[in-house]
């Protein structure tokens, strides 16, 4: 019975491996006869573009799913989602697009409007007019490769489709496109972001063992007195230190403090420790209290009593401010002021701060699961779970065992990108990334 047993194990297991082993020959031989033309038409005038390397992206799926972890959490999920579009009647569209080739995708203004865009591969110019062409979007196709403009009701579709046109009349060959023409082993997405001063952030994305890496770099279009971080909390939870803030933080702080007469400066730089969210019944509803450590240094003098010591947003927020905390129900946030340009505010009454790494412009360490570590109880938590973006950020949150990130200076013009999720042991970055997408929803 034993020997049977043993034969029966070890022909289930060649049988496997043999399929699994024909799946990745056959996915390679698919991906190598895909040509790409698409990238050379990124605009040059793009804000921003991303490239996805849909044949290096499939290749690591297929060998994570079938070969590397044996994950029979992610089949079951593959094969449940195949039948609910199968039982709602939902078909896969063959639209012409080549999507085992690079996807391209970038913003672009238009008559002061922002326009989201995709380039695509296109196999069949005929399918792709015939399945892009609707109220919601604008394509044209040339050559072999097609554009798809989202529909802007602030923008007519005779100007549009001229747009649409020109984009794949001629390759444009610029700065853009050779920013993230960059495919190798393990890089699956690539990315350059233009800002309105004129800065440039280029980064990809790519794949370790049991980790998603980040890479990349800043360019200052002109020499910056950036001052990097100089004050750090000791970390703990989803710790993020930076000195890279947009005005648009105190920007949007400020039009709602606006109605209690209240003005905060820009931020120079910040440091947060980000535990959990507690959820309270309030007069107003629901009232949400962050659990969390925040520093922050001012461009200016500013007084953190200025804030606590307003008795229209005390009675706004509910709460009763006293010398040193604030009290909302049985939440309690401490206060003080550090110096004449910096303050803390959170859960605990004496913060406690470290070293600083030298020349770090942003510091993001620790776990991702305070992000979905919501307290709340009762009906709240279970309507929550039942949501699938909430329910597939909080699987994949607390599989990464850790998250890195960094920008640090190497000259004045320039400063280096780099990251890392790290996921425990067991658990797989793309097994993980592709639950996510299903269990949210993502991919229906």
């Amino acid at each position: 019975m034993q020997f049977k047993k043993a034969i029966a194990t070890f022909l289930s297991t060649i049988v496997l491996f043999s399929i699994a082993w024909m799946v990745l020959l056959f996915s390679q031989g698919i991906l190598e006869s895909n040509e790409n033309k698409n990238v050379a038409y990124v605009p040059s005038n793009a804000l921003f573009a991303v490239r996805i390397d849909g044949r290096e992206l499939a290749d690591k799926t297929l060998f994570s799913v079938f070969l590397e972890s044996k994950d029979e959490e992610i089949l079951t999920m593959i094969q449940e989602a195949f039948s609910e579009n199968k039982s709602s009647e939902k078909k896969w569209i063959k639209d012409g697009v080549d999507y085992l080739s690079d996807i391209v995708f970038f913003q672009i203004k238009h008559e002061s409007i922002s326009l989201n865009c995709i380039l695509l591969n296109v196999s069949n110019e005929s399918l792709f007019k015939k399945h892009h062409t609707n109220e919601l979007e604008i394509c044209a196709v040339n050559n072999g490769v097609g554009v798809i403009i989202t529909n802007n009701s602030a923008v007519n579709i005779t100007g549009l489709q001229a747009l649409a046109s020109k984009i794949v009349a001629s390759p444009q060959n610029g700065d853009l496109s050779s920013s993230i023409d960059h495919p190798q082993a393990g890089r699956f997405i690539e990315a350059v972001i233009h800002s309105k001063t004129k800065d440039k952030s280029t980064f990809s994305f790519e794949l370790a063992h049991n980790s998603l890496l980040m890479n990349g770099e800043m360019e200052f279009s002109s020499s910056k007195n950036l001052d990097p971080i100089h004050k750090k909390l000791q970390p703990k939870g989803l710790h993020i230190s930076t000195s890279l803030i947009p005005t648009e933080l105190s920007d949007t702080l400020n039009t709602w403090l606006k109605q209690f007469g209240v003005k905060v400066p820009a931020f120079k730089e910040l440091s947060m420790n980000y535990m959990s969210t507690t959820v309270i019944n309030h007069s107003s509803g629901f009232f949400i209290v962050p659990q969390m450590e925040l520093y922050v240094e001012c461009v200016s003098p500013f007084s953190i009593n200025t804030l606590t010591e307003s008795d229209t947003i005390a009675s706004f927020l509910d709460c009763k401010m006293n010398e040193g905390w604030i009290e909302i129900q049985d939440e309690k946030l401490y206060y003080k002021q550090l110096s004449p340009t910096s303050f803390y505010i959170g859960v605990s009454e004496n913060p406690v701060f470290t070293s600083v790494p030298k020349n770090n412009y942003l510091i993001i360490s620790g776990t991702l699961s305070p992000l979905t570590s919501i307290k709340c109880g009762g009906l709240m938590s279970t309507i929550l779970e039942m949501i699938p973006e909430y329910r597939a950020g909080k699987t994949f949150a607390n599989r990464a065992e850790k998250i890195d990130f960094s920008i640090v200076k190497l000259n004045a013009k320039k400063a280096k990108i780099s990251g890392d999720i790290h996921f425990k042991s067991g658990y797989f970055p793309m097994n993980e990334v592709l639950k996510l997408l299903i269990t949210g929803k993502t991919l229906n």
